[in-house]
């Protein structure tokens, strides 16, 4: 055989992987599945269930409410901002509502609802001012005045008087300095005037305060503040405090803040100060912050208060909004903080641990949904289904795991077994089932049946690669206390039992290059041995086909077609017969093409063979289903969904619809229409003959879990099974190795950035590190592209 150079070899060991598709893909799932519960909650009588509500609007970052709202709309044809409005009204729901909406909608309703009525609320006026920048504040303005019936600045000159005025019109006409340096000395200088303004005078000359600290930066302000304290042994904000009233008072000390964050703390503590406290204000100012800055602010009010935020909200509130309050600045979202990081600076390592961290939450959640699906009369079998035959069969293995940890016991026992029957109970069995005891369970049924139906076990045991039959052979002595060959050897005789003692031995070469000069002489050897003995020579075909690759075998076929103008199949079918003719040809195929004919053979019944359609799609995963998809298509020139929906019937129809369907992604978009226009209520199920075994309740396999606030666990996934088969390509070879480089006139130049990742891909490579490779080309590729 032909040897591969060393990167197709890291390729192979790979399939193709887009990390960044299958997060944004994740992210859509949670969002879907957010929308689903939240209209749930929302349905509950006599009142939405609130803490449900709580568990999810004050867990979600603001992106991730407004992926909620665009899921929400498009399931229920209205906003979850609409929905919030009618169904949950008070602080909680304005709280997410406001979380929601663009900054300038938001700072607009805020000051809208401030000057409304007699008077107005300074204190929100102020929240705004002294939060934002600049051009941020500009833009509001610019979204208040197109709105409102009056510019704001006029309406804040008619609703407000004296130094509250002057602050918040200078800070609205941009007049703080932004840069993030400190002037030491004109810092002291400053401090001296506002020392002389203040203290040092007998009354006050606001106007001074008023024009240094609306416009000095953050960080100029944080060296007048420390140049004041060191000459004059006392604070810049007890000097403010004594010398102003209570509003201007509070609004210059917040622009003593040396932070966003900061001064959200400072806000929230004033809106919890005095008897009673401003819970309209604390929802407005908490929905002004998303999650990743929960912590600086909690710390800055740990520092202001010498109380912990949480303790505070725990003394001030009650009820339900304690809860969501809490909730809204101590709970993680689903990615655990991962989406803020990766948005600003990714790496492989962070953008890896954000899908596995988004795949232990959609399993966690997963979990909760069957038991709400199974839960009292009757089963919703829809969304069983939709669980269960869309997702991959390492994700139901934590769905599971997560599955004993709430409810203590496993998943397939109590909630498939029980509440479902026919080849519909089958299929969802071995969806949940590891391939180990799907193949196991697959081969013992085709032993038992081996004397009315011999060409079974031949069709179930040569596709398998090396790695499954070899687990399989160690299960299946586990499971029924026999091991497979000596079953094989006490029950089956003669050529068959050779064939099938031969792949038992899992020997097959699986590299997926082809030897064209081998072929060349393989072709040449199987004719010799025909020719010499006037016919094929059974055992000498069984040798040479077990062992060699899918690939290699394909390139056989090829040269012995080409040379002796007949095809193996036609050879082998002219020169045996019965099952070891059925046998021979089919290790002539490809897994995909043997199990595309095998469906085909089973829609072509007179009642179709439910059992292999069960069979062939449980035993697979969804990366090896959608290639079987697209092999059908190629043979039979129907779509494999389209071949489902007419030949099958029931709850198992829409299921291995389901299965197929879902198998490029978690939960495609068009999924919930092609399952919804099938009727499975219309048909009777099917139910399998008294020889068929039915999946048993089983012990959980054991799985490391976190809760959900904790760090996510390392879950071991299982190999992805039957990669495609087939030559390296030179584009599978270029995924791994470098892209022309600058010189070669491909027009792109190399930058920096470019050389940073490239650098970062040699080092992924030495290590052996495919994914990584993968992950730092698809990024390469995309600046380039960019550049062109």
């Amino acid at each position: 055989m032909g040897q591969s150079s060393s990167s197709a070899s890291e390729v192979e060991e790979t399939p193709e992987v887009n990390v960044e598709q299958e997060v944004l893909d994740l992210h859509k799932v949670i969002a879907d599945i957010d929308a689903e519960q939240i209209n749930y909650a929302l349905s509950v009588k006599p009142k939405p269930d609130e803490p449900a509500l709580i568990s999810i609007l004050c867990n979600r970052t603001r992106p991730q409410l407004r992926r909620i709202d665009a899921s929400y709309q498009i399931k229920y044809d209205k906003s979850l901002k609409d929905a919030l409005k009618e169904e949950y009204k008070g602080l909680i729901g304005e709280m997410a509502i406001y979380s929601m909406e663009k900054k300038e909608e938001r700072m607009v309703e805020y000051l809208i609802k401030a000057f409304e009525g007699f008077g107005c609320d300074p204190m929100v006026i102020s929240d705004v001012v002294c939060y934002y920048t600049n051009a941020e504040l500009a833009s509001i303005m610019e979204a208040y005045d197109k709105t409102a019936e009056m510019p704001l600045l006029e309406r804040i000159k008619k609703e407000l008087k004296g130094d509250v005025f002057k602050i918040v019109t200078n800070l609205f006409q941009g007049s703080k300095d932004e840069t993030s340096d400190a002037n030491i000395s004109l810092a002291v200088s400053q401090a001296e005037e506002l020392y002389k303004a203040g203290e040092k005078k007998f009354g006050t000359d606001e106007d001074k305060f008023i024009e240094i600290l609306t416009s000095a930066s953050r960080a100029q302000i944080q060296s007048i503040k420390e140049a004041y304290e060191n000459a004059h042994k006392n604070s810049l904000e007890k000097a403010i405090k004594s010398e102003f009233s209570k509003i201007s008072r509070r609004v210059l000390t917040g622009l003593l803040a040396p932070s966003k964050e900061a001064y959200i703390a400072y806000a929230i503590k004033t809106s919890l100060a005095g008897f009673g406290n401003d819970k309209d204000r604390l929802i407005k100012i908490l929905a002004i912050v998303d999650k990743h800055q929960m912590s600086e602010i909690k710390s800055y009010y740990a520092k202001l208060s010498k109380v912990e935020l949480a303790d505070a909200l725990t003394d001030e509130l009650k009820g339900s909004l304690r809860e969501a309050t809490i909730a809204w600045i101590s709970g993680t979202d689903p990615s655990q903080g991962l989406e803020y990081t990766n948005l600003h600076e990714s790496t492989p390592e962070t953008l890896l641990k954000e899908r596995d961290t988004l795949c232990d939450f959609v399993a966690f959640s997963d979990a909760l949904a069957i038991k709400r699906a199974t839960y009292g009369a009757g089963t919703r079998d829809s969304a069983l289904i939709a669980i269960l035959c869309s997702r991959s069969r390492a994700h139901l293995k934590k769905v599971d795991a997560y599955y004993v940890k709430l409810h203590n016991k496993p998943l397939f026992m109590k909630e498939i077994y029980d509440e479902t029957s026919g080849f519909y109970k089958i299929l969802m069995g071995y969806a949940v089932m590891s391939t180990d005891e799907v193949d196991a369970m697959i081969v013992k049924q085709a032993l038992d049946c081996y004397e009315s139906n011999p060409s079974l076990l031949p069709e179930v045991l040569i596709p398998l690669r090396n790695k499954r039959i070899r687990a399989m052979k160690e299960t299946f002595e586990a499971k029924y206390g026999v091991s497979v060959i000596d079953r094989v050897n006490s029950e089956i005789s003669g050529t068959m039992q050779s064939l099938i003692a031969t792949i038992l031995k899992a020997e097959r070469d699986e590299s997926k290059e082809m030897d064209r000069s081998d072929a060349k002489d393989q072709a040449k050897e199987l004719h010799r041995i025909k020719v010499e003995n006037n016919m094929i020579d059974e055992m000498e075909f069984i040798e040479l086909l077990t062992k060699c690759s899918f690939p290699q075998l394909q390139r056989i076929s090829y040269q012995y077609q080409k040379r002796y103008e007949q095809s193996l199949e036609s050879l082998v079918r002219g020169e045996t017969e019965g099952p070891i003719e059925n046998a021979l040809a089919a290790l002539l195929l490809t897994p995909d093409e043997l199990y595309a004919t095998a469906l085909n053979r089973a829609f072509k019944q007179s009642e179709t063979d439910d059992a292999t359609v069960a069979r062939i799609l449980g035993s697979h995963d969804k990366p090896f289903i959608s290639r079987l998809a697209k092999k059908y298509e190629e043979r039979y020139k129907q779509p494999l969904l389209e071949a489902l929906e007419f030949h099958l019937t029931g709850h198992f129809r829409v299921a291995c619809v389901t299965y197929v369907a879902s198998a490029d992604k978690i939960m495609p978009e068009d999924l919930k229409a092609i399952v919804e226009k099938l009727n499975a209520g219309d048909d009777d199920e099917r139910m399998p003959s008294g020889e068929t075994e039915m999946p048993k309740g089983r012990k959980s396999r054991s799985v490391n879990l976190p809760s959900m606030t904790m760090k996510p666990p390392v879950i071991p996934e299982e190999d992805v099974e039957d990669e495609p088969l087939g030559e390296i390509s030179e584009e599978d070879i270029d995924d791994i190795s470098d892209i022309s480089r600058p010189d070669s006139d491909d027009g792109w130049k190399m930058t920096p950035e470019l050389e940073e990742l490239y650098k970062k891909k040699a080092a992924a490579a030495k290590k052996g590190n495919s994914l990584k490779v993968r992950i730092y080309n698809q990024r390469i590729k995309k600046l380039v592209a960019e550049q062109e």
